[in-house]
């Protein structure tokens, strides 16, 4: 029986919750954790050598999504691509990817292709920062605004997407923009 010093016993909620306390205190002092001992549960260890550890939920397939468009600044006569990719995993749910992205842009008619170099882009996912920056949470995707200045882009213009995950998976895609 645990007995309480005179100036508790007249105060029975507090003497309640003490009580209370040390009750449910005691039976753990036992206990390896809240949680169990760790027998039966399965732990991931980091892999031997540099191999990739396996993730259920690496990118299996890429899309350019629907939203991609060409937009412009009203101020200016300056056009940004706003590139959107979408990676889903096995179990068609979107995913981040990490890996390398390249990005084409190939006007069908107004530009001279072989002489604009600037028509690719190249974009490193490995970084955690820029990876972040750039996935859009609201959409799953992620989304590059690539600079194409006063480029006079006439007609269709198809967008080739290239990437190269760090599971060395390639995956391409294209999108045409009327």
């Amino acid at each position: 029986m645990i007995s309480f010093p005179r100036s508790m016993r007249n105060q029975p909620f507090r003497a309640m919750l003490v009580a209370t306390v040390i009750g449910a205190v005691i039976p753990l002092g036992g206990c390896e954790s809240l949680f169990g001992s760790g027998q039966g549960q399965t732990f991931v260890e980091p892999p031997a050598d540099g191999e990739t550890a396996y993730w259920p939920f690496w990118p299996r397939q890429m899309r350019i999504h629907p939203l991609t468009r060409l937009s412009g600044n009203p101020d200016s006569r300056d056009r940004t691509l706003e590139v959107r990719l979408e990676f889903k995993d096995q179990f068609d749910f979107p995913t981040k990817m990490v890996g390398q992205i390249r990005i084409d842009l190939f006007p069908q008619r107004g530009i001279d292709v072989e002489a604009d170099h600037d028509l690719i882009w190249n974009v490193d996912l490995r970084d955690m920062a820029k990876n972040n920056s750039a996935f859009d949470e609201v959409t799953q995707t992620y989304l590059f605004r690539l600079e194409i200045g006063e480029m006079n882009l006439e007609g269709p213009i198809e967008i080739v997407v290239y990437a190269m995950s760090n599971d060395s998976r390639d995956f391409q895609a294209s999108h045409r923009l009327e």
